[in-house]
């Protein structure tokens, strides 16, 4: 991996022709978003491509490991109000395409299109737009809702997560875009059933602690579930705006011994490994990547089904449960039931183990390739 400098190292032969340019916000965040463009950056470059990742700010200390033949740079050291420096951005990322002559230039996020596209124009860059939240997501910002239906109109291809949000494009845009859906991968390596047990009494829960990831509905779902099955453990493993908030609710309910917050890091596979069920109380994803991590450990996972993604993972009564969006009550049913019948999760288990290896990362890097070949 190089910062902001050209690296002619490696053997130059293997070199796939193409030059591709990941555009993102920040490389440097630890959410899903950085950590699926590294993987397919990574994954990428070990295929042969010349990867460069470019971070509208904050871009030489990325947030997970990359390539060390993967580029990095930024266009500025730090965050701004960059609707006050638009055509700054434009100029300078406009530079950058044109001295590193870039094929194919892919915006990790529909908002990134505002800038991408007047910056390709004329310059026959393949412009991708990778889309991570779902179309009905758009935080309330103008700028987001108008910035898809321009990457609509003017980009190449969108490149959504599930088939669902590809529906919910198909009807409410058009353009010369071509829209397609392509899954995040797994993260991790399929567990071995023979080293798997599903009689730990503990549940797991990860994600950013903020709103959407709704762990204020699962610790009212788990005051019920502590009832019934009190020798059960809930750990919410991540780190956020929201932990005082979540903390004090657990606090409240008197859950301290039941509840733990716990930080995320690099070794949370250990988590996984110990857990016997997999909770998802998000109020709405794209395609939740904790969620294919789990089915990879062989865990069981009651959802809620929002949009989008848990419906496309979890086949409901086979490998775990998907109940109505924001359902407390039959969120905590299902969860109750997993903790009385351990042959269930098991069956569960296996049955997400092999809907896992769906999502093999070798999988999903062909249809990338697919895509960047033409």
């Amino acid at each position: 991996m190089t910062n902001g400098s050209m690296d002619n190292s490696f053997d130059t032969e293997k070199r796939n022709s193409k030059r591709v340019c990941f555009f993102m916000g920040s490389i440097s965040g630890r959410g899903g978003t950085e950590r699926v463009a590294s993987i397919i950056a990574n994954g990428l470059a070990a295929r042969g491509y010349e990867i460069y990742i470019l971070s509208l700010w904050e871009g030489l200390n990325p947030g997970f490991e990359f390539n060390r033949q993967i580029q990095l740079y930024e266009l500025f050291s730090r965050c701004r109000a960059f609707k006050w420096h638009y055509i700054n951005v434009i100029v300078k990322l406009r530079r950058f395409l044109k001295k590193h002559r870039i094929d194919i230039l892919i915006a990790t996020d529909s908002i990134l299109s505002l800038f991408a596209i007047p910056a390709c124009v004329n310059l026959r860059i393949f412009h991708i737009v990778w889309e991570h939240f779902n179309f009905l997501t758009d935080f309330k910002l103008y700028s987001r809702r108008l910035s898809r239906y321009f990457a609509a109109r003017w980009s190449d291809v969108i490149v959504v997560l599930t088939q669902q949000d590809l529906q919910f494009w198909n009807k409410k845009v058009s353009g010369r875009a071509r829209i397609i859906s392509i899954p995040n991968p797994i993260t991790y390596p399929l567990a071995d059933p023979a080293d798997r047990t599903w009689n730990n009494k503990l549940a797991i829960a990860v994600g950013r602690l903020n709103y959407q990831k709704g762990f204020d509905l699962l610790i009212q779902c788990w005051k019920k579930v502590s009832a019934s099955s009190p020798e059960w453990k809930l750990y919410i493993i991540g780190e956020g705006e929201d932990e005082t908030l979540l903390a004090n609710l657990i606090h409240q309910e008197d859950l301290d011994k039941i509840i733990e917050i716990l930080p995320f890091h690099h070794n949370i596979s250990d988590y996984y490994k110990k857990a016997s069920i997999f909770c998802l109380s998000s109020r709405f994803e794209g395609l939740p990547m904790v969620l294919l991590e789990a089915q990879a450990f062989a865990l069981p996972a009651v959802c809620f089904d929002c949009y989008t993604g848990p419906a496309e993972v979890i086949t409901d009564g086979e490998n775990g449960f998907i109940v109505p969006d924001k359902d407390v009550d039959a969120f905590t049913a299902k969860v109750i039931q997993l903790t009385h019948e351990p042959e269930l999760r098991e069956a569960m288990g296996l049955k997400a183990l092999s809907r896992a290896s769906e999502f093999r990362q070798e999988n999903i890097l062909n249809r990338w390739e697919v895509l960047l070949q033409g």
